[in-house]
C-alpha cells in the first residue's frame, strides 16, 4: 500500500480514526494494536505476528485491568463500519464463544466478537504454536451472521476492507457519493 494503512484517508479522515469513532460508540476502552497510540488511542504492543496474537495480547491486558466480558476485534482497514453493526455483533453473541459476521461468503474474523471462552481458546491456539483466525474459528462455537442479517444495521460496505490501492480508490470514490447524496 506504500505506507501505514492505518493512516490513509478516505473521506477526509484516516481508517484507524473511522474504525475506532465505530468502536467507540459501543466500547470503552478502544486500544490500537501496534507499536505507537494513534488519536488519543492507547496502544498495546503488538510483536507483528497476526492478528490472533494482537487479540490476545490485548485480551490479557484487558483481564488484568478486571473485564471479564467479551473482546470487539476489528480490523483498521475497515472504513464503513459502524458502532451499530458492532452493537449488532454484542447483541448477537448469545452463548456462542464468537460472532463472526459472513460478506461475499467469507467469515470476517476481524470484524467480530469474542466471548471469553474464545479469548482462552486463541491463547491455548498460540501456546501450540497456531496464529491463524480460521483456526480460532474452527475449534470454538461461532454464530455467524449472514449478509442479510447485519445488512439489516449497518450498509452493504460495512466490511469493504481496503487492501489495495484500488481498494482504496473504490472507498474514497463510495465516501465521496456518500457526501453528494
Amino acid at each position: 500500500m506504500g505506507g501505514d494503512k492505518a493512516l490513509m484517508t478516505v473521506g477526509g479522515v484516516d481508517l484507524a480514526e473511522r474504525v475506532a469513532t465505530a468502536l467507540l460508540g459501543i466500547a470503552d476502552p478502544v486500544w490500537v494494536a501496534g507499536p505507537l497510540p494513534i488519536h488519543g488511542l492507547e496502544a498495546v504492543a503488538d510483536p507483528g505476528r497476526g492478528p490472533l496474537v494482537a487479540l490476545v495480547a490485548a485480551w490479557q491486558r484487558l483481564t488484568a485491568q478486571g473485564h471479564k466480558g467479551s473482546v470487539l476485534l476489528a480490523a483498521c482497514d475497515l472504513p464503513f463500519v459502524t458502532s451499530e453493526f458492532f452493537g449488532f455483533l454484542v447483541d448477537n453473541l448469545g452463548d456462542a464463544d464468537a460472532v463472526c459476521p459472513v460478506a461475499d461468503g467469507r467469515d470476517q474474523p476481524l470484524a467480530a466478537c469474542y466471548a471469553p471462552a474464545a479469548l482462552r481458546q486463541a491463547q491455548h491456539l498460540l501456546e501450540e504454536g497456531e496464529d491463524s483466525m480460521r483456526s480460532l474459528l474452527a475449534a470454538i462455537r461461532v454464530r455467524r451472521i449472514p449478509e442479510s442479517e447485519w445488512q439489516v444495521v449497518a450498509p452493504a460496505v460495512a466490511l469493504m476492507d481496503v487492501d489495495t490501492p484500488e481498494e482504496l480508490a473504490a472507498a474514497r470514490r463510495i465516501a465521496a457519493r456518500e457526501r453528494t447524496i
